[in-house]
């Protein structure tokens, strides 16, 4: 459903739990499986790489910066029909 990156435009003092409970949903919950996510268990990449955010610091904090790429990935879902798996 989403092929391709979103620009959020964010200040950088906004928490990161801001971004995922206030931003993310109007982005992405119209996906079948947004309210399914188990947030526990989500992986996040930054720039590629691995990362546990610190949801009460804000974005600068975590190292979110401009053009900083983030990416949340869900094992414990299967993704639309099946496809991730």
């Amino acid at each position: 459903m989403f092929a391709a990156p979103l620009c959020i435009p964010v200040p950088p003092e906004m928490p990161f739990g801001a971004l995922q409970e206030a931003v993310l949903p109007g982005l992405y919950g119209q996906h079948p499986d947004f309210a399914r996510i188990d947030w526990g268990r989500v992986e996040w990449l930054r720039g590629g790489q691995p990362f546990v955010p610190d949801p009460a610091a804000s974005l600068a904090a975590n190292g979110i910066g401009h053009k900083t790429s983030l990416r949340l990935r869900t094992p414990q879902l299967p993704g639309l029909a099946g496809a991730a798996f």
